[in-house]
């Protein structure tokens, strides 16, 4: 990963109630969630489809790492922002060792 800021998912279901309490090590997690992607096609045997399996982790960590939240959601094909309220450690500290990949 090279960037410097995540742009993290909010983990609760599009027609969550305004001020819904989420906390940020949720968010941080579904970001870094392993993905299982369907119906890829296999470069090593053509025409066939296979599911692969993608994990987001850290090379290096930033000096300054800036966390945005998707507060906009797609509700049947209609945009909709999420009013959730967001619960984190007084000291803002977290550790993400747990996302540090294996070439590190």
């Amino acid at each position: 990963m090279k960037e410097k800021f995540l742009s993290v998912p909010i983990p609760v279901p599009s027609n969550a109630e305004k001020g819904t309490p989420v906390d940020l090590d949720a968010c941080i997690n579904a970001y870094f969630a392993d993905e299982v992607i369907e119906d890829v096609v296999c470069s090593g045997c053509p025409g066939k489809k296979t599911i692969q399996q993608q994990r987001k982790r850290f090379i290096t960590y930033p000096k300054t790492l800036v966390v945005n939240l998707k507060r906009i959601v797609f509700d049947e094909w209609v945009p909709k922002k999420l009013e959730v309220e967001l619960m984190m450690d007084r000291d803002g500290v977290h550790d993400f060792e747990k996302m540090r990949g294996n070439n590190c």
